[in-house]
């Protein structure tokens, strides 16, 4: 397989979960914590969130020819359909807020929206307009029937991660390099289709000779999960992160349409179509220097903030209180075992 981080990321569904819920780029539910999440503390308590004993003792919602609905019931459906996940958003974002405060950190409307920014582009790294992503953003949220919350609970989260691990990294001329070949070197851009076998990628090969589209095919036949996107990767150079055989062919492509030989990576097949060639820019390293180092740190928090997450979420310590949360936690416990 082609390394998760490059491919992923360009799979509209899977990078905006990775995104929202585990800072970057592999899918997973609303749930941005360790594989070994810190064990709850034990509280024995009956109170609840409406701090109703009897359902009549809850305030009323709404009335239907007289009759009362309580705030409780709304509670209730509430928090079974997505109180447990928003629960532990909560948490945490407040590890988090605490973290940062201990650290004098604190965010300006400006740090809000560059990361919000920063997650959309990440997300919808092959859209450039800034409105179009913001279309793609709300279509998705209201596909999967999330809150708008979700999304903006994830970005001050990561706006305070990143400020606390932004003065920490050391960026070093290694990285500015390769980061100068990445954005100012000859690059391409190529469409890709992914199969399980040499005979598979061979009879893509022989339709692709008999005049069947490309893209169609991708779509119908590749394994990979940019087949969303017809198979369609960022612009690719000598630095990126692709396998060796996979990177070696297409920077060998040379005329937009050119097809290639099916090339193996693991224990796929994969076929690449040149899209596009993006010449090298005339930029010296030195002129561009200020702008790598802030490429490269900004690169490098990304994987920082996933490392102090981590490490954040080893050292709290929680507990659910209300029993209706407490009751869902052990269910979903029981479904995991």
């Amino acid at each position: 397989m082609i390394t998760e981080r490059f491919l992923m990321r360009n799979t509209m569904i899977v990078v905006l979960v990775m995104t929202v819920f585990m800072l970057v780029g592999g899918c997973a539910p609303p749930e941005p914590v360790d594989p070994q999440p810190p064990t709850p503390l034990r509280h024995d308590t009956s109170t609840n969130v409406s701090g109703a004993a009897n359902l009549e003792d809850s305030p009323v919602m709404a009335l239907v020819n007289g009759k009362p609905i309580y705030m409780r019931q709304l509670y209730d459906v509430l928090v079974r359909g997505q109180g447990l996940a928003m629960g532990q958003q909560l948490i945490v974002t407040e590890i988090v807020k605490q973290e940062a405060d201990r650290n004098n950190v604190a965010l300006e409307p400006q740090d809000i929206e560059r990361e919000h920014q920063r997650m959309l582009a990440d997300t919808f790294s092959t859209v450039e307009e800034p409105q179009q992503r913001e279309r793609l953003l709300a279509q998705f949220l209201q596909e999967k029937q999330m809150p708008r919350v979700t999304w903006d609970m994830a970005v001050e989260r990561n706006a305070l991660l990143r400020k606390m691990v932004l003065p920490r990294l050391n960026v070093t001329d290694e990285s500015l390099q390769r980061e100068y070949t990445e954005h100012f070197g000859r690059r391409v851009q190529v469409r890709h289709i992914e199969v399980e076998s040499l005979n598979e990628a061979q009879r893509m090969l022989n339709m692709l000779m008999d005049g069947e589209d490309f893209v169609e095919l991708v779509r119908k036949y590749s394994k990979n999960p940019s087949a969303a996107n017809g198979g369609l990767l960022p612009p690719i150079s000598a630095a990126s992160e692709l396998p060796p055989a996979m990177l070696q062919v297409a920077m060998a492509l040379s005329q937009e349409g050119q097809i290639s030989s099916p090339v193996k990576v693991g224990y796929a097949f994969h076929i690449l179509r040149l899209e596009k060639i993006i010449p090298a820019k005339n930029v010296t390293f030195e002129d561009a220097r200020v702008a790598l180092e802030d490429l490269v740190r900004q690169k490098m928090a990304t994987h920082a903030q996933q490392q102090l997450l981590v490490e954040l979420m080893r050292q709290a310590k929680y507990e659910y209180v209300d029993e209706l949360i407490k009751q869902l936690d052990a269910a979903d416990k029981n479904r995991l075992r």
